[in-house]
């Protein structure tokens, strides 16, 4: 990490269990807070069950006390990057009353730290350099399938875990980099991603950058029954203009788990024809209702 000496360097050897720790400390202040547990359950309206299994938690500003009490060292302490020196004394990276969620690798350990802000007021996350290098997607662990769900962020990913019942989805935050696209092409072939992106300008861009980085994975309609195993399959789910995203889509559901089966029941795979028209349909193409769009694949390309 910058500005670390040699022998500090020997302390970043602990900054998984400063990870893990902080993790868990993280956690217990959101369970343990009634007007931050009861944001979470009320407005977005996330399962205790889901906030555990990613371990969601909340700020109070006392993170350096709690670390220092368990015996870390002030200079492992700031190797993590969790702590930093302000107005002449050390004190937490994270400032008081955010939200916060720990990324895990694709080991299950914490890797990364982002955050949300109910004022708005805070946009930042834990410093690059302080990240695992292999965790470029909120919740890697998605990636040990055969298929995965991308989404945007941290409450697209609870809502299509937790009220969507999908275990294999994993958020970019943010935009899509070119160390995401670099894996997603490394990690595709023979695989299925399916793009499910907020309904704006920002999100169709972001599924145009995959679509045309994927774009020479997807096989020709007339190869892919003979090359069926390194096929590409890019399925791309998109909603009518009054929903915002698939948090959104998804709390307005009766039936969350039903509705999120029914977005992923494509029939159709794309080739590397359909992926080459998205941004040229996307253009001309007339708005479709979600629910109308599920019979024809073509059909989630016009937005």
């Amino acid at each position: 990490a910058p500005g670390c000496t040699l022998e500090e360097e020997k302390a970043l050897d602990g900054r998984k269990s400063i990870f893990e720790e902080a993790a868990s400390y993280y956690h217990s202040q959101l369970m343990n807070n009634s007007r931050a547990l009861g944001y979470q359950k009320k407005v977005r309206r996330h399962a205790e069950e889901t906030l555990a299994a990613f371990r969601v938690g909340y700020t109070d500003g006392r993170l350096y006390e709690h670390l220092k009490a368990r015996g870390y060292s002030d200079d492992q302490l700031v190797c993590s990057g969790l702590v930093k020196l302000r107005d002449g004394r050390l004190t937490d990276f994270f400032v008081h009353d955010l939200f916060i969620y720990p990324h895990l690798a694709k080991d299950g350990q914490v890797a990364g730290f982002t955050i949300k802000d109910q004022r708005k007021k805070y946009k930042y996350r834990l410093p690059g350099e302080y990240w695992a290098k292999d965790c470029l997607f909120h919740n890697m662990q998605a990636f040990n399938g055969k298929e995965v769900v991308l989404v945007e962020g941290e409450n697209d990913l609870l809502s299509v875990h937790g009220r969507g019942g999908i275990p294999h989805v994993a958020a970019i935050n943010g935009q899509v980099s070119r160390e995401q696209l670099d894996y997603l092409k490394d990690w595709a072939p023979g695989k299925t991603i399916y793009l499910c992106f907020d309904n704006d300008q920002a999100g169709q861009a972001y599924t145009d950058k995959v679509c045309q980085t994927l774009n020479n994975l997807c096989l020709p309609k007339t190869m892919i029954r003979l090359m069926k195993e390194n096929n590409t399959m890019v399925r791309i789910i998109r909603f009518d203009h009054e929903t915002k995203d698939v948090d959104e889509y998804l709390r307005g559901q009766n039936e969350p788990a039903v509705a999120m089966a029914a977005l992923l029941r494509v029939r159709a795979a794309y080739s590397r024809d359909d992926v080459r028209e998205t941004v040229q349909q996307r253009d001309r193409a007339v708005p479709v209702k979600a629910h109308a769009r599920l019979g024809h694949p073509k059909a989630f390309l016009r937005s």
